[in-house]
């Protein structure tokens, strides 16, 4: 007869495989849907840095417009027409940009 003890155990061992099987399963999978024959295209190495390096700065204006005003001094009600200057250049550059593409 088995005590509790090494029920829980037995169970343990049992979970701890499954978990194990499902990360195998997942990590497989996901091997399969990812195509890393791409690196050898030069022009994609090119576009994959180019995103990446123009991501590093894509936000920082906005996320620190507010800091940069309170640091020179700006009062408060000039502040808000910084962060509205900057979505409005933002929504014209983006229609002259797509009429030029």
């Amino acid at each position: 007869m088995t005590t509790d003890m090494e029920t829980v155990q037995s169970n343990t061992s049992i979970d701890e495989k499954t978990t194990m099987t499902l990360k195998i399963l997942f990590i497989h999978e996901l091997s399969n849907e990812i195509d890393l024959t791409l690196f050898k295209n030069n022009a994609y190495i090119l576009f994959v840095i180019s995103n990446f390096l123009t991501s590093l700065g894509f936000n920082m204006p906005d996320n620190f417009a507010n800091n940069i005003a309170i640091d020179e001094n700006i009062i408060e009600h000039r502040r808000h027409w910084i962060i509205m200057s900057i979505g409005i250049n933002n929504c014209i550059g983006h229609v002259i940009i797509e009429f030029l593409g």
